[in-house]
């Protein structure tokens, strides 16, 4: 009877993350809220419409009812990846900003750009981990990255390793909580 021999890591992204809303606007209702800037139209999409005086042709609703566009961890600079074995040594560690320019791990990047208008984000101090089981030691040039574009940065919402998906479950420190609203 062969034994084959199994690899175990704990795969993790840490860094910050959130949920994005993409919210659709008219030429007009830009203009409307570029007047009143981004703190106006974060308190706005946060449940604010109905007592902020916003004119009906103007009002966006509550982020949440345009349902949910993109989650993930921002390809911020000081954001990290790291890859511990079984006994807890760190066997692959990278910032972020070391991963775009280390040619062994590949960043696929989706380019959908969303419609013109606003969105909405809801951000905090995050942390993606996964335990991957292998039948040969990690090897970096095996891990993809997915990331996609955001308005004003990039992020990273899914990974696969030799070809398997890295399912990901990510704790936040809720604390640390942040919103906002942005045109773009």
């Amino acid at each position: 009877m062969t034994t084959t021999k199994t690899y175990q890591y704990e795969f993790t992204i840490a860094g910050r993350g959130g949920e994005y809303w993409f919210i659709p606007m008219t030429p007009e209702q830009k203009l409307f809220w570029e007047g009143k800037g981004n703190n106006a139209l974060s308190e706005h999409l946060s449940g604010g419409f109905e007592e902020d005086g916003t004119p009906p042709e103007f009002r966006l609703g509550y982020y949440d009812d345009v349902g949910h566009n993109a989650g993930g961890m921002e390809l911020e600079l000081n954001g990290q990846l790291i890859v511990r074995d079984e006994d807890g040594d760190r066997c692959f560690k990278r910032t972020f900003w070391d991963l775009q320019t280390d040619d062994r791990v590949v960043i696929s990047r989706v380019a959908d750009a969303p419609p013109t208008g606003a969105y909405f984000r809801t951000y905090e101090k995050s942390e993606w981990s996964y335990k991957l089981e292998l039948s040969e030691p990690f090897n970096p040039s095996k891990l993809r990255l997915l990331a996609t574009d955001t308005p004003d940065d990039e992020l990273i919402w899914g990974a696969s390793y030799a070809g398997e998906e890295v399912p990901m479950s990510m704790e936040a420190d809720k604390e640390y909580q942040q919103h906002e609203a942005l045109l773009y």
